[in-house]
């Protein structure tokens, strides 16, 4: 029979073995990233491609899934998310509490796309005597077109299907989210036309809950060093951006 002491070392020692593992288990659990990108999109297709090299560079597992606008602030805000892909500076606004990584992931330019009308676009005023429509959970359209006639709608099928029938003149949203959208999905799209100049052109950032800020600085090293080796551009080149 064996003595207390080794029936103690016994039990300290499977104590530490199964402390070991949890440690291990919560090193690897995913970071994960909000989007509200379309899953069946090609831009979510290369956000994937670049975060996976950001993962092996960081030695951590992202998984990027898409949550629409507003809900993924709310995720934010609450640490049920590590962090969201993509957002206008001007979202920090909205967002005090999230971290801000200062490289930016992408520049964008919003734009107006009609079927009825033909207008140089001079910035957001222009667009006020018009009907529009645009995604739910952007956040640039719904501060910079707060006093317009907008309606939102939850995707960009139903934005496009709501153009199409006339029950909106414009059209707001992203060249980042409307030419793959465009390009992905069978829908007669000849009629559309894309208002010149763009509307508004900014950077867009990522931003982590206040609860990861190691996760963000690590993040931040891992996209300027794909920027310098040429590898976020030439996953932007396969997209013709």
């Amino acid at each position: 029979m064996k003595s207390r002491g080794a029936l103690f070392e016994i039990l300290i020692v499977a104590i530490l073995f199964l402390s070991a593992g949890l440690v291990s288990a919560k090193a690897k659990e995913d970071i994960v990233f909000a989007t509200a990108l379309p899953m069946e999109s090609e831009l979510f297709k290369a956000a994937q491609v670049l975060l996976g090299i950001i993962s092996e560079r960081m030695g951590e597992n992202i998984k990027l899934i898409f949550i629409p606008g507003k809900r993924s602030a709310v995720l934010l805000k609450s640490n049920e998310i590590h962090a969201e892909l993509a957002r206008v500076g001007e979202y920090q606004n909205k967002v005090p509490f999230a971290l801000k990584v200062a490289e930016p992931i992408i520049e964008a330019s919003h734009y107006a796309y009609s079927i009825k009308h033909d207008f140089r676009v001079a910035g957001w005023g222009s667009l006020k005597p018009y009907r529009s429509v645009s995604l739910r959970g952007t956040w640039i359209v719904e501060v910079f077109m707060a006093e317009h006639n907008v309606t939102y709608v939850d995707s960009m099928l139903s934005a496009f299907q709501f153009l199409k029938s006339g029950r909106s003149d414009i059209w707001v949203t992203s060249n980042l989210r409307a030419e793959p959208f465009f390009d992905s999905v069978n829908v007669d799209k000849s009629d559309i036309k894309r208002l010149e100049p763009a509307i508004h052109t900014s950077r867009e950032f990522t931003y982590f809950a206040k609860e990861y800020p190691d996760l963000a600085k690590r993040y931040e090293q891992a996209l300027i060093s794909m920027k310098k080796d040429g590898s976020y551009q030439k996953i932007l080149s396969q997209l013709n951006m």
